[in-house]
């Protein structure tokens, strides 16, 4: 019930039915987003943002599951 996260959900629920009412999310939403995310310590390391500053290992599960994954070996047919 933290305000940072019904602002981000609000964010991600606009993101997800774009196609549905063709309402997007406004780039001063992203600013705010960017400030929560430099105020907490940095980027999570999923999010793959080599070219910023301030990315922070993830202990959660999607920074576990994230670095489980290995790119560099092929996929293999079942």
């Amino acid at each position: 019930m933290h305000d940072d996260c019904i602002f981000l959900s609000h964010l991600a629920s606009v993101a997800v039915d774009f196609a549905k009412h063709g309402e997007c999310v406004h780039v001063d939403s992203f600013k705010r987003f960017e400030k929560i995310l430099n105020e907490e310590g940095g980027w999570p390391d999923f999010f793959e943002k080599t070219s910023r500053k301030g990315v922070k290992l993830s202990e959660g599960i999607l920074g576990k599951l994230y670095r489980e994954i290995s790119t560099k070996e092929p996929l293999e047919d079942f």
